[in-house]
């Protein structure tokens, strides 16, 4: 039970944590050739994952393919350092560099395709790269293993965003970024910082934010607020202050606070993210005066509600204290 409060793990998690450290077999589920031969493909799938996100790591960092991506992140004043804490890569615009490196360290392309690191058109045709040219952001599970990219253009194609697909490993709906890494903080202050997007979640973090997530590509899920209420009480939620922004803040608010969470919103100057912020700011401003100035729910929902109408009138007036 301690084991599942401090690191923020289900049961089985933990009893394996213990296992592990104390040198103790665990008695697995009776040993079928259909469990062994599923464990080994979950096995393969965590290792070229793992295998993947370093190549992308160091293609980005040691080579000329990464040159455009990382005048990218650097233009955006993402430092070395926070390059190499968050693992980020490059995926070369190629459509054979990942599935050659696979078939070579002899993983099976079928395995591979099914672990969305790979694609094909169709069941006859030679399986490719899923990801190109494209700035990678590794996804780990509880315990810190790579299971999944977000992957990000570097120019204007679409989609701007493009994220793994479902795979034994990864499910979108019931993993955080970044909370294997931001767990610990979120812990000792029973507090959350919750983005919209892995930039803003990259960018607070060089900015001394240490307990920010995100969700993954999706509105915040049911599963997720259960997984936040699990290690803090608070949520400040820090999303666009464009109107996506705002509906995706409500829609967040209503499972947290389902989930038993208190909420607060942080509230973005008009037409800027939290990047932008930081960027144009600091960190310093950043945390005092969006972060540390975050309005409770209540507040939020009025001051919203209040932007629909023109106060001065009178019919207005009574429109919104009818809302409110």
């Amino acid at each position: 039970s301690f084991v599942m409060k401090i690191e923020g793990l289900e049961f089985p998690e933990a009893v394996h944590n213990l296992a592990q450290r104390a040198g103790i077999d665990i008695p697995r589920e009776e040993s079928t050739p259909e469990n062994e031969k599923a464990r080994k493909r979950k096995e393969s799938m965590l290792a070229a994952h793992d295998l993947v996100a370093k190549l992308y790591h160091h293609l980005l960092l040691n080579t000329d393919h990464g040159v455009q991506a990382r005048n990218y992140l650097l233009n955006r004043h993402i430092q070395l350092a926070t390059i190499e804490e968050f693992g980020l890569g490059y995926s070369p615009d190629r459509w054979d560099f990942i599935t050659q490196h696979l078939e070579k360290s002899g993983f099976s392309p079928f395995l591979m395709e099914e672990a969305g690191l790979l694609s094909r058109k169709d069941r006859n045709s030679r399986p490719f790269d899923r990801f190109r040219g494209r700035v990678m952001f590794p996804i780990h599970n509880s315990q810190g293993q790579v299971v999944a990219f977000g992957a990000r253009t570097l120019g204007d194609e679409q989609p701007k965003y493009l994220n793994s697909p479902e795979t034994p490993l990864f499910n979108k709906s019931q993993l955080l970024f970044n909370l294997h890494r931001a767990r610990a903080q979120i812990r000792k202050q029973q507090e959350a910082v919750l983005f919209e997007g892995y930039v803003d979640v990259i960018s607070a973090w060089q900015a001394g934010v240490h307990n920010g997530i995100a969700s993954l590509g999706t509105s915040l899920t049911e599963q997720q607020a259960r997984i936040i209420r699990r290690n803090a009480e608070t949520v400040i939620l820090c999303y666009d202050s464009d109107q996506a922004g705002i509906e995706a803040a409500f829609k967040g608010a209503d499972l947290l606070v389902a989930a038993g969470c208190t909420v607060k919103v942080a509230q973005m100057p008009k037409g800027m993210d939290p990047d932008d912020y930081i960027r144009q700011y600091g960190g310093e401003r950043f945390r005092q005066e969006i972060l540390l100035n975050a309005a409770s729910l209540t507040a939020y929902r009025l001051q919203v509600i209040r932007s629909r109408y023109a106060l001065h009138d009178e019919t207005e007036r009574m429109k919104f204290i009818h809302e409110a």
